[in-house]
C-alpha cells in the first residue's frame, strides 16, 4: 500500500516524468473527457494545413524509452522541415534549429484521437517560406493502420467508505465480475485508466481519493506466469499510465472472454463517497490483419498478493523467472508499477546479460498527486526485446524508503507476440 506522507526525499532525488469499496452497478459507455489520446507508436499521420497545401504535414510516431515518452517528428514539406518531438501525454512541441541555435520551426500538436492529430505551425523562419507556406493550423489522420475506434466505460460507482490505518490507506481488495467489454470481436491497441468522482471530475490525492490498484483479468484463460490464476490482461496503480500496443499488433477480445476486476480504492476523507473506475479503450474491429499479443505479468510476489517488505534505505528486491514455451516470442510493450519511495523497476535477461526495459518513477510535476508517485516509465517497440523458452529473466524493484515498508509492490507487465 502506498503512503500518505509526502515522499520529499524521493521527489528531490528522482528525475521527474511528464509522461501506462463496495460493489455497485456497471454503467454503459460514456463520452470521453477532453483529454488527449495516446498516439499509436509506429503510426504515420498525414494531412494538410488550413491553407490547403496538399499533404504538406506528416507526423511520425516512434516507440518509448525508459521514461515512457514517445518520440517522433513533424515533416513540413513546403518548408523543407523535419522537426523532432517527444510526447508523454498526447501533446507535443516540435522544433528545428539552424546554425547558431536559431529557431527555424516550431509546431504544437494534440492527438485528439489515436487516429487524429490537430496542431499548429507556430513559426517558420523567413528563409524557409514561400507563397502560401508559413504559420498555419493543420490536421493529420492516421494512414498506416486499420480504423481505430474509441470507447470509454465507467465501472461503478463504488460506494467507498473512509478508510483508517496508514493515514487513511486501510481497506482491502474488492472483486467485480461479468464486466462490460468495449467490444466482442476486436483487438485492443490502447487502454487509458482513470478514477472519477461522482460529478465526473478526476479523483486524486487533491480530492482525497486514490486508485491504489486495479487489475483486469480474463476468466476464460489462464495466466502466462502464474498457472493458478486467471489471465491478467492489464492493470494500473494511481500512476494511471497509458497502455499502448504498437502498430501492427493487438490484444484479441472475443465474446467468450469473461472479464473481471479486483481493485483497491482509497477514500482519505471523513465521509463515504462514490468513486468510479473509468477506462478508455482504443480498438480495431474484426479481422484487421493485426498480430495477436499475449499479456504477461512479472511480479516480485507473483502468485501471492503482490506485496512485499522493503527495509529502510535504498534496497533492490529481485525475482527470477524461467521463460516457458508460451512466452517464447517478441515483447512489443512493457510498463511498470511501484509505490511511494519507489525509484526504478527493471527487467533483465540474465541468460544474455541484457536489459529488456527499465522504468523510472516520476514525482512532483502534477499538483493533483500532492508529491506522491505519479508516473512509471516503460518501453514500446517492434520489438522491445525477444524472449526464448528456457532463458531466465530477473525483475529488479528498487526503493529508497525512510523506514521499513511492509506492503510495497514491484511489477512489470506487458504484451508479447508469441513465436507460434
Amino acid at each position: 500500500m502506498q503512503r500518505t506522507g509526502r515522499p520529499a526525499r524521493a521527489a528531490q532525488t528522482l528525475a521527474t516524468l511528464a509522461c501506462l469499496i463496495s460493489v455497485g452497478l456497471i454503467s454503459g459507455a460514456t463520452a470521453s473527457a477532453a483529454t488527449p489520446s495516446p498516439p499509436l507508436p509506429g503510426g504515420r499521420y498525414v494531412g494538410e494545413t488550413e491553407k490547403r497545401i496538399d499533404r504538406s504535414v506528416k507526423v511520425k510516431v516512434r516507440g518509448a524509452g525508459s521514461r515512457s515518452t514517445l518520440s517522433g517528428h513533424v515533416r513540413y514539406r513546403c518548408g523543407g522541415i523535419k522537426a523532432p518531438f517527444q510526447s508523454a501525454d498526447g501533446t507535443f512541441v516540435a522544433k528545428q534549429r539552424g546554425k547558431g541555435g536559431k529557431l527555424l520551426f516550431k509546431a504544437t500538436g494534440t492527438f485528439e484521437k489515436m487516429s487524429l492529430v490537430v496542431g499548429e505551425v507556430k513559426r517558420l523562419a523567413q528563409s524557409r517560406r514561400r507563397p502560401g507556406c508559413g504559420a498555419a493550423a493543420f490536421t493529420a489522420a492516421l494512414k498506416n493502420s486499420p480504423p481505430i475506434e474509441t470507447r470509454t466505460i465507467s465501472y461503478g460507482p463504488f460506494h467507498t467508505e473512509p478508510t483508517s490505518g496508514h493515514g487513511g490507506h486501510g481497506g482491502g481488495n474488492v472483486a467485480l465480475g461479468e464486466l462490460e467489454k468495449p467490444c466482442t470481436d476486436c483487438s485492443l491497441v490502447g487502454i487509458l485508466p482513470d478514477l472519477r468522482e461522482a460529478d465526473g471530475s478526476r479523483a486524486n490525492f487533491d480530492t482525497g481519493a486514490m486508485l491504489h490498484h486495479v487489475v483486469f483479468s480474463n476468466r476464460s484463460e489462464t495466466d502466462a506466469t502464474c498457472a493458478n490464476r486467471n489471465q491478467r490482461i492489464f492493470g494500473s496503480g494511481n500512476e494511471r499510465s497509458p497502455i499502448v500496443i504498437p502498430r501492427g499488433f493487438g490484444l484479441p477480445v472475443s465474446a467468450a472472454d469473461d472479464w473481471r476486476l479486483i481493485t483497491h480504492l482509497m477514500n482519505m476523507g471523513e465521509h463515504a463517497k462514490p468513486l468510479s473506475i473509468e477506462v478508455t479503450y482504443f480498438y480495431v474491429e474484426g479481422e484487421a490483419g493485426l498480430t495477436d499479443v499475449e499479456p504477461f505479468w512479472f511480479d516480485i510476489n507473483n502468485c501471492g498478493n503482490s506485496e512485499y517488505m522493503t527495509p529502510a534505505g535504498r534496497h533492490t528486491e529481485t525475482w527470477d523467472y524461467a521463460i516457458p514455451p508460451r512466452l517464447d516470442g517478441q515483447i512489443v510493450a512493457i510498463g511498470g508499477h511501484l509505490h511511494d519511495y519507489g525509484e526504478q523497476i527493471k527487467v533483465v535477461n540474465t541468460t544474455r546479460d541484457e536489459t529488456i526495459c527499465g522504468g523510472m518513477a516520476g514525482y512532483g510535476t502534477d499538483a493533483s498527486y500532492m508529491g506522491h508517485i505519479e508516473s512509471i516509465g516503460g518501453c514500446i517497440g517492434r520489438p522491445v526485446a525477444s524472449l526464448r523458452a528456457g532463458e531466465t529473466v530477473r525483475l529488479l524493484s528498487r526503493y529508497d524508503a525512510p523506514e521499513p515498508l511492509h506492503d510495497v509492490m514491484g511489477i512489470m507487465f506487458g504484451y508479447l507476440a508469441p513465436s507460434s
